[in-house]
This record gives C-alpha cells, sequence and structure tokens, in this order.
C-alpha cells in the first residue's frame, strides 16, 4: 500500500540549543493505519508531530503527501493537543468551537454550524444539547472528546494526536481510547499518537516507533518490538514499564 504521507530525513535544532531535537527522522504512515510514537520526555516526539502536522517548521527535510512534494490539502491533517482546557476557547459555546475550523476551510451559516457540530457531537458519543455549554461546564474526558470532535469536523485523513490521554484518569482513558479505535473502523482514518505510555501505544498502535535524542531508533509490530526491544531506549522503556507495573 502506498504511504499516505512521508517524512524524510527531518532536522531541527532550536536557536541555542547545544543539541538537535529533531535529528533525521524519516517515517511513512500508511491510509487507516495506526502509528504510536513512544519515547522519554526531551526525546523529539512532539516536535515531530507538530513538523508532520504543519505546525512547526523543521531546519530541513521534507514532507510528501501521497507522493507529491506538497503541502497535504487544507484540512487533510488535524491535530489533538495535550491539554483539551487549554485549547478549547473558554468565551465560545461548543457549536462554535466545534465548527471553527471547518468554517475557516468553507465558510458556512449559523445554522449549518449548528447542525454540522451536533453531527460531531453524536460521533464523539455526546448528547446535541451539548451544543450551547461552554468548556468549563465539562469533565476532562468530555473536554478530549470536544477536542477529537473539533478535528474531525474537516473530515482529515490523518489525525495527529499529542498525549491525548494523559491528563485523564484510568476509566476515562479506555473511554477515549476505545472512541479512537471506533473512529477509525467507522471511517478510513489514518491516526499518529503520540505517547510516553507504552500500554496504550500496545493496545492502540498497528506500529509503533521508538524516538530517542532526536531519532528513531527502532520501529515495528508493538508485540515485537516491547516483548524483545533491540534499541537501548526502548529496553528502558519496557523496564521503567514493567518497574511501575510490578
Amino acid at each position: 500500500m502506498s504511504a499516505l504521507i512521508v517524512a524524510e530525513d527531518l532536522r531541527w535544532q532550536p536557536r541555542g540549543a547545544k543539541r538537535p531535537v529533531l535529528d533525521g527522522v524519516s517515517l511513512a504512515i500508511a491510509p487507516g493505519e495506526f502509528v504510536g510514537i513512544l519515547g522519554g520526555s526531551g526525546c523529539g516526539k512532539t516536535s515531530a508531530s507538530r513538523v508532520i502536522a504543519g505546525l512547526q517548521r523543521a531546519d530541513s527535510g521534507r514532507i510528501l503527501w501521497r507522493g507529491e512534494d506538497a503541502p497535504p490539502p487544507k484540512g487533510a491533517i488535524a491535530f489533538v493537543f495535550q491539554d483539551p482546557f487549554a485549547s478549547l476557547d473558554p468565551r465560545k459555546p461548543l457549536w462554535w468551537t466545534l465548527t471553527e475550523t471547518a468554517a475557516l476551510a468553507a465558510p458556512r451559516a449559523a445554522p449549518q454550524r449548528r447542525a454540522l457540530a451536533e453531527r460531531l457531537l453524536g460521533q464523539v458519543g455526546l448528547p446535541a444539547d451539548f451544543a450551547p455549554r461552554f468548556p468549563h461546564q465539562l469533565s476532562g474526558g468530555q473536554r478530549q472528546r470536544i477536542a477529537i470532535g473539533r478535528a474531525l469536523a474537516t473530515d482529515p485523513e490523518l489525525l495527529i494526536l499529542d498525549e491525548p490521554t494523559s491528563a485523564l484518569d484510568l476509566a476515562v482513558q479506555a473511554r477515549i481510547l476505545n472512541l479512537l479505535l471506533a473512529l477509525q473502523a467507522a471511517r478510513p482514518i489514518a491516526m499518529l499518537m503520540v505517547s510516553h505510555d507504552i500500554a496504550v501505544i500496545r493496545h492502540m498502535a498497528h506500529r509503533v516507533l521508538v524516538m530517542d535524542t532526536g531519532r528513531i531508533v527502532e520501529q515495528g509490530p508493538p508485540a515485537e518490538v516491547l516483548a524483545a526491544p533491540r534499541s537501548e531506549a526502548a529496553r528502558r522503556l519496557v523496564a521503567n514499564y514493567l518497574s511501575v507495573d510490578s
């Protein structure tokens, strides 16, 4: 299967930094594939995801979309941030937030936006009467559902998620992960999830990439990589996970 998106040799070193944050990152994601990026704090996984999403520029390297050296179409990639409360405008009702990016891509009247918001609420498992509510009226899990719904508004082909469940308790985390699996089963959407949580990636991903000091040091099916890690970085992650889980 041909790749949906390919990143080639991404490099980025912030001004004044002693070493690169991204040091030759290359990866590919197929249509409908769920790819997880594992790594410790500061390994470059979030920066890589932001460059792929177009939220941050690399110093060098390139992104290919469906084999073309050109930007992806507007709305083809959507991003879900780690902190849903910080990413939602507290002054706007949820129907406005859910449809903001879609309205920027294709202007539509308020009744059309309300109808779209209600459809998106249904897709993320929330009732239509949530549309006039505000972010402060929601739980953490409900806010993350709204963030996911907003990301789905443009019918993206790739959804990038940066630690989407890290601030949630285990029960809510499980519901959000099951929502993502259900969304992927219902529509042909690829997902790239950044996480430090082995259990989450093992449960969700078709393929895992392990990052360390700005590089991808190992990749493969999660069951294989995590059962018999070859890189020192993957061995550390597994050892830390086992020590916490024991």
